[in-house]
């Protein structure tokens, strides 16, 4: 029996199905929705008891928790209201997420009717299209990065493969660790259209890996690539950073003027911003002045703006603003390339 918590939106908004899984949860992660309250979610879209429970007995993990119980309401599991986004948004009201909802609801309302394509700052590695004789190349490059091989369902969503063939995927190999193996010919092979997501690349694996939050896994793949040069496929990278020529002097203080150009080479340096935390700790902000900014909503890389405008505005009277800070500062968050790559 559904749960009566969600009534059927009146808006006239088309419903969701299980291929716009991946979107559902890019929007989520990508305006802060903590995967800790998973379960007050899937209560709160319709969904029994009795399924939430059946979903966490077979899955440990939290993100393919709140994947699976996702799933399950979009294909409208315990007869509840068609899915839609402003149902989305209402279920995410009532449990009291109410930035998420507002950056949902904002973002459905300026992009409605392109397909999903979530934007990145960041610059692209290579155009160069991957096939099934890169499938052995891909799988070393990942094993030797520590991705985990039961993460494949998640990487398999964002490389753009539909749930339907991930779950044969999971059915057809319980028994041995291969579904990494399958996921990555199914996506090399374009099963299912996977093209919706951009043909098979190095870029389009990286990004994927970083929406799943493996960013030291991207990281390691494109040092891994760039330093060998054993793909075909990768085209050199060209450091950017050395064109915005900041004129660092590692003396002169920062303003807050300077916010644009800091986070320009933050990003050029390929800087992680999941890091933003840690970063505004280095730089010399004190937490409580970071949790405000974790609770203002927004994603990662609007967190990582507002740290560093607290910081070129002297909050909790840091005491120095100036990029050799920034430069230390970066380095001690344990993300040395990125500091290396900072122009001096």
């Amino acid at each position: 029996m559904a749960s009566p918590f969600v009534r059927e939106s009146k808006r006239n908004q088309p419903l969701l199905g299980i291929d716009d899984l991946a979107e559902v949860l890019y929007l989520l992660k990508r305006h802060g929705f903590s995967g800790v309250n998973y379960y007050n979610l899937g209560l709160f879209l319709g969904l029994s008891v009795g399924t939430l429970r059946d979903i966490e007995a077979n899955h440990i993990d939290v993100g393919i928790r709140l994947a699976e119980y996702l799933k399950a309401w979009l294909k409208q599991t315990d007869n509840v209201s068609g899915p839609t986004y402003h149902s989305l948004i209402q279920a995410l009201r009532r449990m009291g997420e109410h930035s998420v909802a507002d950056g949902i609801e904002s973002e459905k309302r300026v992009f409605e009717s392109p397909p999903f394509s979530p934007p990145t700052k960041r610059n692209t590695v290579q155009p160069g299209q991957l096939g099934i004789h890169n499938l052995d190349e891909i799988l070393d490059l990942l094993k030797r990065q520590g991705f985990p091989d039961d993460y494949y369902y998640k990487l398999g969503i964002y490389l753009g493969l539909p749930a339907a063939t991930l779950d044969s995927i999971g059915d057809k190999n319980k028994e041995d660790a291969s579904g990494l193996r399958e996921c990555l010919k199914a996506w090399l092979r374009q099963v299912d259209r996977a093209m919706g997501k951009g043909v098979p690349t190095y870029d389009t694996l990286i990004k994927a890996l970083r929406k799943v939050g493996e960013n030291a896994v991207a990281d390691g793949i494109e040092r891994d690539l760039r330093a060998t040069g054993a793909s075909p496929a990768l085209q050199p990278h060209q450091d950017s950073t050395t064109s915005l020529n900041p004129n660092i002097d590692g003396a002169g203080q920062l303003g807050i003027e300077d916010v644009d150009k800091v986070i320009t080479v933050l990003d050029e340096a390929q800087f992680g911003t999941v890091k933003w935390n840690s970063l505004g700790l280095k730089l010399g902000l004190y937490q409580p002045k970071l949790n405000v900014i974790a609770k203002s909503g927004g994603d990662a890389d609007d967190h990582l703006r507002k740290t560093i405008e607290a910081w070129l505005e002297g909050a909790d009277n840091v005491a120095s603003r100036t990029w050799q800070t920034l430069i230390d500062a970066v380095r001690k968050t344990g993300d040395r390339a990125a500091a290396e790559r900072i122009p001096k």
